[in-house]
């Protein structure tokens, strides 16, 4: 994709090069994959530009969602401690169910 062509990967293998380098090519990444959406690129007084570790944030919490096992989600978001991952699951506790919808299988 990054060479002009429409099949293979879309994102080169992760590596940080710097405190904003990864952000900047996901930013990079989402543009080229056609995602205009601009909230996810602007930062301001009430915005931030979406991360790496927003997807992280947002997987963990779908699974919540789902209803996934606590442990699981640890295990797979790669939290150290399963108090961070509980975040997660009491933040998905409180959501109201029909507001967020179906939760992809």
């Amino acid at each position: 994709m990054l060479d002009g062509r429409r099949d293979g990967p879309v994102v080169e293998a992760f590596r940080t090069d710097g405190p904003d380098g990864a952000a900047a090519r996901l930013r990079k990444y989402l543009k080229l994959a056609g995602v205009t959406r601009p909230e996810l690129f602007a930062t301001t007084a009430t915005r931030k530009a979406i991360t790496w570790h927003d997807l992280r944030a947002t997987y963990a919490t779908w699974c919540a969602i789902r209803g996934d096992d606590p442990l699981k989600i640890k295990h797979r978001a790669g939290h150290e401690t399963l108090e961070t991952t509980m975040g997660y699951v009491r933040a998905a506790e409180v959501l109201d169910r029909e507001l967020v919808g179906e939760v992809f299988p």
